[in-house]
């Protein structure tokens, strides 16, 4: 991912140190952790401080600090699959199609030939953002939420060809 990005109204930048306190004042919410499969809940400073050293020196995934005004709201990363999550006072701006235009360009300039995503089926907020990005369902799987236990997750697909469309 392109170490830098700006938008109208967000800067994509690498997470920092920095960032670790930021990023669990906003993240231990039930409401956002509950929609996130693979963080832990309760989620403590040292899940974050943790999260945060291994992102920034790891290299299989790679991650982004989605910052307004100098403001840390979440993050999106794309690997093995697109995520993305934002604090809950951000949440219903807009801020998140925003952000997930500029990291798909980035991706589908690399080559890569398609990009998948998982959401909760229940977090409607997801499936808007993810409808507004041009991806199509794949299949729905089971899986284990560290908040919610048992969950469905609508897997979808996007191929470099229907971006192109989606951004012509």
């Amino acid at each position: 991912m392109t170490p830098h990005i700006e938008t109208d109204r967000l800067v994509l930048r690498h997470i920092e140190i920095m960032d670790a306190d930021t990023l669990f004042a906003i993240i231990n919410n039930v409401k956002v952790d509950k929609w996130l499969t693979l963080v832990p809940w309760s989620y403590l400073c040292a899940d974050a401080k943790d999260f945060v050293s291994c992102v920034t020196s790891q290299g299989v995934e790679v991650y982004s600090a989605i910052c307004c005004d100098n403001v840390f709201m979440g993050c999106i990363s794309y690997g093995a699959q697109l995520g993305y999550w934002l604090g809950k006072p951000f949440w219903g701006q807009g801020y998140m199609p925003e952000a997930a235009n500029v990291v798909l360009s980035d991706y589908f300039i690399e080559d890569h030939p398609s990009l998948i995503l998982g959401y909760h089926l229940e977090n409607i907020a997801s499936c808007s953002v993810v409808d507004k990005l041009g991806f199509q369902e794949a299949e729905v799987i089971q899986a284990t939420s560290n908040v919610m236990r048992a969950v469905s997750i609508q897997r979808m697909i996007l191929d470099s060809s229907r971006w192109e469309g989606h951004t012509s």
